[in-house]
């Protein structure tokens, strides 16, 4: 394990010019520090095939930290070149879905640059996705000590070579309503989810979560997870039952905007 600042890298070597960098969300905060996330998975998934990449930032701030950025930055970029790696996905889910989102457009040109594949999926990427940031309640002190956003704003600037796919998850209002600030993007796809925010927990609940992980270099990897995993284009009813929802509609007036989605398709509790 490689220790830079705030930031840590493990990682498990692999045989193909394929390589997976997985971003760690907080974690437990019962503990110091948050474990490096989905390593049993990636090992079930891929075996020796695929250089297996973890990072994760134990300062819980949103990968905002500068001690350390720029130095994991350039370990990922040399092993990257060392190991000739062409094809590439990037994931994480909550803070490790934003992770993702930021290492992905602060990569090495370089290293990215020579990829025939580059794969970007987050994974109920909630908080800082807006120009003003939303979170969980229950963790807003921990919201008040991340640093300021790096410029240009990520809502404004993704990596320009980069395939980018948003899941997020039906049934958590947060999820849906930052989804929607997105939805009408040309650079992300974005995908719905049932469950709870916790999407690659109810995925290994369903027994997908290494089918998911197995699609992530797929160069259609959006329409992959729609046909193998489950996920499907959310429907502009699902934003605007959120917004109703939100703004404190009446409960009648909720429930007529769910009857446009089809019973699968609709919220808990709709």
């Amino acid at each position: 394990m490689y220790q830079f600042g705030s930031f840590g890298l493990s990682i498990k070597p692999g045989e193909q010019p394929y390589a997976i960098v997985v971003c760690a969300g907080i974690g437990d905060m019962t503990r110091q520090y948050p474990d490096f996330e989905m390593r049993d998975s990636c090992q079930e998934a891929f075996g020796q095939s695929v250089h297996q990449l973890f990072v994760r930032d134990i300062s819980r701030a949103w990968y905002q930290q500068p001690q350390g950025w720029y130095a994991l930055l350039e370990a990922l970029g040399t092993y990257c070149l060392e190991h000739s790696i062409e094809h590439m996905a990037v994931m994480g889910l909550s803070m490790g879905g934003y992770g993702a989102l930021e290492l992905s457009r602060a990569l090495p040109y370089a290293v990215t640059a020579s990829l025939k594949t580059f794969n970007v999926v987050a994974l109920s990427t909630r908080t800082r996705l807006l120009p003003i940031p939303a979170f969980d309640f229950r963790n807003t002190e921990l919201l008040r000590q991340i640093p300021t956003l790096r410029q240009p704003p990520l809502w404004q600037s993704l990596h320009s070579d980069a395939n980018y796919t948003l899941a997020f998850a039906i049934d958590e209002l947060e999820d849906t309503l930052h989804a929607w600030h997105v939805v009408r993007r040309q650079d992300i796809q974005v995908l719905a989810a049932t469950g709870s925010h916790n999407i690659a927990h109810q995925l290994r609940v369903e027994g997908k979560l290494t089918l998911f992980l197995q699609q992530l270099f797929s160069p259609s990897v959006g329409a992959r997870l729609v046909d193998e995993v489950g996920f499907f284009p959310p429907k502009p009813a699902h934003f605007a039952l959120a917004i109703a929802r939100n703004d404190g509609y009446p409960v009648a007036q909720q429930e007529y905007i769910a009857t446009s989605l089809t019973h699968s398709e609709r919220p808990d509790g709709f």
